[in-house]
């Protein structure tokens, strides 16, 4: 018989794991609504100390619960909405100016390149200094493989008398290729790095025009000179219409990036309108859970107790103890590190922007529920009040929150939660860092009340287990 009675309880087991997994993605509702009995039930017991039926006590503190998150809205809604209008009007002035602000660093970005790669900004080229030898400055010598039309001038013996006057045209050598990709405009503008012309002032006189080559000039005797090209470091092209082409670039990308900010804002605002309608939803079920708890704990509690064996009746106590107090301490801890955030934000808020302290520092603390990371969430709302003031404003309120997530991640969740849990600071940390990746804001929200209650099991279990000389410190 007992290992019957063994198999099936292995058995129920089994079944319940199953249904929590299979029914994981709505659990959530009744994990908040226990949590939040947790948190009532100790009000509930004195009012009904006070004679007052617990039906009507839990209808009083559900009642006023729900008052106040109302209360607050009433107030938020309605200053966030003239907030948002003022956000606006402030985004659109820095839209109407963004122009002139965008030129300017077109212009500077421009100016930058300009003196960084010696290119020409507005087709105002200005050459280098000649070289040490020879006329103008170094050659910059293309290689073979070019995918453009590219000039080159071979190193060649320059005739002087009358009857070598047609092998002339032999010193001027453009490398010719067939490229269609190239335009009018872009083979004009290669044909013209010919850097040697020559130019026929009259009938007996011909004049060498040197662009922007060197050319080490040889007097051979006989009337003959040699012109060799001096193959010096590459100065780069020059770079026509540069201004035109790099504002072309940032506006191109500027329009790709305000594209992307728009879809995402879209995307954002359809998923914050569905995001909010399930919060609405899923508070109402919790509230429903948490008041048929809070009216019955005692019945369901009583109905567990039922099941134990009268044999595992002192294992049972121990570990509902264990579990009561210790995830009573965590959520307690968690309260407690809500309430400092909201203080310390709220004296920040006080000084920066005072008409909203009570609001933001309400909206910051009930955020901070969320140990770490819910400071850092807080940090959207109020930095776009804060730009309704200016921007140096919502620098300031950036960095006092900023400030209080450190206190906060560094030194409050370690040390307040970390103590009344009994759980390593570092443990702390991971279970938050861990539950946010894995099941993002809601495992943050309940990494620390999940740790506690393993931490209890655990510590039950090794009280029954470890060997008798082993004592706990």
């Amino acid at each position: 018989m007992n290992l019957y009675r063994r198999i099936g309880f292995g058995v129920i087991v089994l079944f319940f794991v199953a249904v929590v997994l299979f029914f994981r993605r709505i659990l959530l509702p009744f994990i908040l609504g226990s949590l939040i009995v947790f948190i009532l039930e100790p009000l509930v017991l004195r009012l009904t100390r006070l004679k007052v039926p617990r039906a009507i006590a839990v209808f009083l503190v559900l009642g006023g619960l729900l008052f106040g998150i109302g209360g607050f809205g009433y107030v938020l809604v309605p200053r966030l909405q003239k907030e948002v209008k003022k956000v606006t009007e402030k985004f659109e002035l820095l839209l109407t100016r963004g122009r002139d602000y965008y030129e300017k660093l077109v212009t500077n970005v421009a100016g930058w390149i300009q003196s960084t790669t010696g290119g020409d900004v507005d087709g105002k080229y200005k050459p280098p200094k000649p070289s040490e030898w020879g006329f103008g400055p170094d050659l910059f010598k293309y290689p073979d493989d070019s995918s453009l039309l590219v000039p080159y001038l071979p190193e060649q013996r320059l005739p002087i008398r009358e009857d070598e006057i047609r092998e002339l045209e032999n010193l001027v050598q453009v490398h010719k290729r067939s490229d269609s990709s190239l335009s009018k405009n872009q083979l004009d503008d290669e044909l013209s790095k010919v850097n040697l012309v020559m130019v026929k002032l009259d009938k007996r006189h011909w004049g060498v025009r040197l662009n922007d080559q060197t050319f080490h000039f040889t007097a051979l005797g006989d009337d003959h000179y040699s012109f060799v090209p001096k193959v010096g470091r590459h100065r780069g092209p020059k770079i026509k219409n540069f201004r035109k082409e790099v504002e072309t670039a940032l506006w191109d990308g500027l329009e790709k990036i305000a594209t992307k900010v728009v879809s995402g804002f879209a995307t954002f605002a359809e998923g914050l309108i569905s995001g909010l309608m399930g919060v609405m939803i899923g508070m109402v079920i919790t509230f429903m859970v948490a008041a048929f708890l809070l009216i019955d704990v005692h019945g369901i509690v009583a109905y567990f107790d039922a099941l134990v064996p009268q044999r595992w009746r002192a294992d049972y106590d121990d570990l509902k103890q264990r579990l009561g107090g210790q995830l009573g301490n965590a959520i307690r801890g968690q309260l407690a590190i809500a309430a400092i955030d909201g203080i310390l934000c709220g004296i920040g808020f006080a000084i920066l922007i005072p008409e909203y302290t009570v609001v933001l520092a309400f909206l910051c603390g009930s955020l901070a529920l969320i140990p770490i990371f819910g400071t850092i969430i807080s940090l959207i709302p109020c930095v776009l009040i804060g730009f309704s003031y200016s921007a140096m404003t919502a620098v300031w309120v950036f960095l006092w929150i900023m400030g209080v997530h450190f206190v906060d991640a560094n030194i409050m969740s370690p040390k307040v939660i970390g103590s009344s849990v009994k759980i390593n600071p570092v443990i702390i940390i991971f279970v938050l860092i861990a539950g946010e990746h894995a099941f993002g804001a809601v495992g943050a929200l309940l990494a620390v009340p999940t740790t506690a209650i393993i931490q209890a099991i655990l510590g039950f279990v090794w009280a029954r287990i470890r060997p008798a000389n082993v004592v706990d410190a």
